[in-house]
């Protein structure tokens, strides 16, 4: 991992040689867990058909990724400025991302409802490679696409039957990064004369090809002893639509 992010920093300090322009920027975004899913087979199976039996029972449910938030920094080292601007953009993103679980109805007249939360705080390193279309003086719609990498710094889940905690006596250790792709597409609107700094609307879908894996380990509060009960679980794939809105100064 830390070669890799050697790799990172010495391509972008060698872009930067070339570079025509520079743009320093920060973004804060909504982050929608559109398509996450359970990645653990025997978990998944065993949620779909509870899932399947809470439905047979009236139970609302829902499975599927949650509504977070995150934001950061990035630079872009535009390396070719005619009637198309292309560049490179490395960025340095805290995001929250997780998967919910939830029914709720009623059994024998009593309200009866359960949740379960699973969720991760990510260092997110996407390299764009981004095109920007100029479209007028102050107005630029942009694209872009690169490979990520997603280090996990804290995961957590919880489980709650009818708004007790069930799973206080279990912690997580988080195992291993993860690789995958970013989609950027991208509206900037510089107003004054100077055209220097830039409004950023950014929509952006993450796509992660490996989940994160913890392994889970059991505390007993009594005594203060800890037992790892399960390695290298699988917890879920990330897939995420994040809403940005930034703002980036030329130099």
């Amino acid at each position: 991992m830390k070669k890799l992010i050697g790799i990172v920093a010495a391509l972008t300090v060698a872009a930067s040689a070339f570079a025509v322009d520079f743009s320093l920027g920060f973004r804060g975004n909504v982050n929608f867990g559109l398509g996450s899913s359970i990645a653990d087979a025997d978990t998944k199976k065993a949620t779909e058909d509870a899932l399947s039996v809470a439905k047979a029972f009236g139970y609302d449910t829902y499975n599927g990724g949650g509504v977070y938030f995150g934001g950061g920094l990035y630079g872009n080292i535009g390396l070719v400025d005619s009637a198309v601007k292309f560049g490179i953009q490395p960025e340095l993103l805290l995001n929250m991302n997780g998967y919910w679980v939830h029914t709720s109805g009623t059994f024998l007249g009593e309200s009866v409802s359960t949740k379960t939360e699973s969720g991760t705080l990510t260092l997110d390193i996407p390299v764009i490679f981004a095109l920007d279309l100029p479209l007028g003086d102050s107005f630029s719609l942009g694209f872009g696409l690169g490979p990520q990498l997603s280090i996990p710094l804290l995961y957590g889940s919880n489980t709650e039957l009818n708004g007790e905690h069930v799973t206080d006596n279990l912690d997580y250790d988080v195992k291993n990064a993860n690789f995958g792709l970013a989609f950027d597409v991208n509206a900037k609107l510089r107003p004054g004369e100077a055209k220097k700094a830039a409004l950023v609307f950014d929509l952006r879908y993450n796509l992660d090809f490996t989940p994160t894996k913890v392994d889970v380990i059991y505390k007993d509060k009594s005594s203060g002893s800890e037992t790892t009960i399960t390695t290298d679980f699988e917890t879920f794939y990330r897939r995420s639509l994040n809403v940005g809105l930034g703002v980036e100064v030329k130099f």
